[in-house]
Formats: C-alpha cells, sequence, structure tokens
C-alpha cells in the first residue's frame, strides 16, 4: 500500500482550516506543538475545538497542529505556520496523508481558494518547497516522488503539470483543477 502527501500553500490560514475542516470525517486526536516548543518538536495533545486552533496558530502561540485519526484513508493533516522549522516558505501549509488515492477528491476543489498558491501531490514524501520555487518557472516540477502539482502564475493562472504529461495554463476562473 502506498502512501500519497498533499501539499497545500496559502496566504490564508483560516481557508487552510476549512480544507482541515473538510478532511477530517472521524473523532480525531489533535497535537499541537506550541511556539515556544517549536525546536524541540515535542508536540502535545490538545481538546482545542478548530476555532481556537487557528487563532492560536495565527497568534504565534503555536506553530504547528496535527490531526491523526481522522477517519476514511487519510493518515493525519498537519498546519503549519510560516517558515516552520527554519524553512524558507513563507506561507501557511496543510500537508494530508493518504493511504490510497481519495486524495482526488480534496484536489478538485483547490483552485477555488484564491489564497492557495500552490498544491501538489507526491508518493511517499512531501516536497520540500521554498518561496523561490514559488512560480511556473522554478518549482521542482522534475523531482521523482511528484504525481502532479499546480502552482499560481503571476497573472494568477495555474499551471498544471501531472508526471508523464506536458504542462498548460487552466483556467483563471479557479474552480476546480483538471
Amino acid at each position: 500500500m502506498g502512501q500519497y502527501v498533499l501539499e497545500i500553500g496559502s496566504t490564508s490560514l483560516d481557508v487552510l482550516g476549512k480544507i482541515v475542516e473538510q478532511t477530517i470525517t472521524g473523532q480525531a486526536s489533535i497535537d499541537i506543538l506550541e511556539w515556544e516548543c517549536r525546536e524541540s518538536m515535542v508536540y502535545t495533545p490538545s481538546d482545542l475545538p478548530m476555532s481556537a486552533i487557528l487563532q492560536r496558530l495565527s497568534a504565534h502561540s503555536f506553530a504547528s497542529a496535527l490531526w491523526r485519526d481522522v477517519g476514511s484513508a487519510v493518515r493525519y493533516v498537519l498546519l503549519y505556520c510560516p517558515h516552520f522549522a527554519n524553512s524558507s516558505l513563507g506561507l501557511w501549509l496543510c500537508t494530508v496523508e493518504y493511504t490510497d488515492e481519495t486524495w482526488r477528491a480534496l484536489w478538485s476543489g483547490l483552485g477555488a481558494y484564491p489564497s492557495v498558491r500552490f498544491a501538489c501531490v507526491s508518493q511517499e514524501e512531501g516536497l520540500i518547497i521554498s518561496d523561490d520555487q514559488l512560480s511556473p518557472d522554478t518549482f521542482p516540477w522534475s523531482d521523482r516522488a511528484l504525481i502532479v502539482a499546480a502552482v499560481r502564475s503571476a497573472s494568477e493562472a495555474w499551471v498544471f503539470r501531472e508526471s508523464g504529461y506536458s504542462s498548460g495554463v487552466r483556467r483563471t476562473d479557479g474552480q476546480s483543477f483538471p
């Protein structure tokens, strides 16, 4: 059984919160990484509601939140603050790990969120994306693990590539990904 890692980079934490809520179908366990523990990466259990978690992420009280046992074919969902673990990615990041191809259901609607700057699906491990890779010309399209990706161009159009296929500029209305 393979695993698929969907990563979504957004300028809006609230949008990623909505995506997390869409993804969780079961009674998830929640762990949070408090801001002052971000170097040690020690997550602690939490029973806070989504709204409180998002507020504390936004206020830099938390650096990350992890949902496990979310139901269906999702192993976990993670939210990361910009520049998490000293990364050079200045976006909020949501990572969802799937055990099957049900990621396609969430994927198809991601284009409807104007704050989403990129989304990608990889096999086994997620990609490490930096700010200097957030354009269609610099995105790591050739990464061997990459299955599919979409990146917003300067004109806000989506540039889409799927492994084994050529690229193309997609609709700018953002209603769905190919």
